[in-house]
């Protein structure tokens, strides 16, 4: 597990010059009754804090560049757990 709430001061994000914490490419499925769809756009899911020093949980569509959830996250809230059994990076 990796805590999002650790001393972040210094931390310059990835590469580009933007402040996320950690970032990925991610798409998006629908609950649709008790079936799961796949939203067929491309996305990036990327975690960063704010000026006002609260956690932002974001995904953003990569063709238009919209971002359309931004969530707020607060301690102890969630926490990212890798997935031994998946060797394929999909989950």
């Amino acid at each position: 597990a990796t805590a999002l709430f650790g001393n972040t001061s210094g931390l310059g994000g990835s590469s580009g010059g933007n402040k996320h914490l950690v970032e990925f490419r991610a798409g998006r499925m629908t609950l649709k009754g008790r079936m799961v769809h796949p939203d067929k756009r491309k996305g990036l899911l990327y975690v960063y804090q704010g000026d006002d020093s609260l956690m932002h949980f974001c995904w953003k569509d990569r063709t238009t560049g919209e971002v359309e959830d931004d969530l707020l996250i607060f301690p102890d809230d969630c926490e990212f757990v890798r997935i031994n059994e998946c060797t394929t990076g999909r989950v």
